[in-house]
């Protein structure tokens, strides 16, 4: 069980929902995600307290930053019936027979029944599939390039991260969301956490490496995170 001080928790500061995280860095840090989402991140070297006092002392900078992340996230809102697709808007279909599978700029997502429930259910294993087709077959092509290879990788509902690397074990994990982002923003994604079997921090030499084998890298970093 984590300790009191390293667990995760929702705490209101200045009337604004944030979520405390444990982090190893040795910063605080404050993010917000592009759900206008609130995290601050505290280092085990600081009380919760002092992160707090460090929040609400930019309080200013979260409201507005926070609004504008709101503001693009109502933008992004989807008709009804349709889901995002590598990047694109793709209304779904529910179906109880055959395969699930995307024709005519539409998927054909499987289901049991049309309980609400039961098609969320389908359509979240229909993206997490299609997310593992597509890395299953653009991860060897950057490995083979790059000469790095992990042990294995999976997918996992990350909150603040898009893929992580233990470069001890040589696994990767991606973020399940990534299924709705733009392939070649996948692939921004695939190299980063490859390069971070050889180059474990964000140093200059893992910049130069992304820079070899991904000269755009940056420009699909900042649309991955728009």
């Amino acid at each position: 069980m984590p300790s009191e001080k390293n667990a995760e928790r929702v705490v209101a500061i200045g009337g604004i929902p944030i979520m405390e995280i444990p982090t190893r860095g040795r910063n605080i840090r404050i993010k917000i995600d592009a759900e206008g989402n609130v995290y601050l991140a505290i280092p085990s070297s600081a009380s919760r307290s002092y992160a707090e006092k460090f929040a609400l002392s930019k309080y200013d900078w979260i409201v507005a930053h926070r609004n504008e992340k709101l503001a693009k996230a109502e933008s992004r809102k989807l008709p009804e019936g349709t889901i995002r697709l590598f990047g694109e808007a793709v209304e779904v279909v529910f179906v109880q027979s055959g395969k699930s599978a995307v024709e005519g700029g539409k998927a054909y997502v499987r289901t049991r029944s049309s309980a609400g429930e039961d098609t969320a259910k389908a359509t979240d294993k229909f993206l997490r599939e299609s997310l593992t087709a597509y890395i299953s077959e653009s991860l060897p092509v950057f490995a083979a390039k790059t000469g790095l290879k992990p042990a294995s990788w999976n997918l996992r509902n990350m909150k603040t991260r898009w893929g992580t690397c233990n470069s001890t074990a040589k696994k990767i994990t991606f973020c399940t969301r990534l299924a709705e982002k733009p392939r070649d923003c996948i692939d921004y994604v695939i190299l980063h956490e490859l390069a971070h079997l050889k180059y474990p921090n964000h140093g200059e030499q893992f910049k130069k490496f992304l820079s070899a084998y991904m000269p755009d890298w940056k420009n699909r970093r900042a649309r991955l995170n728009e």
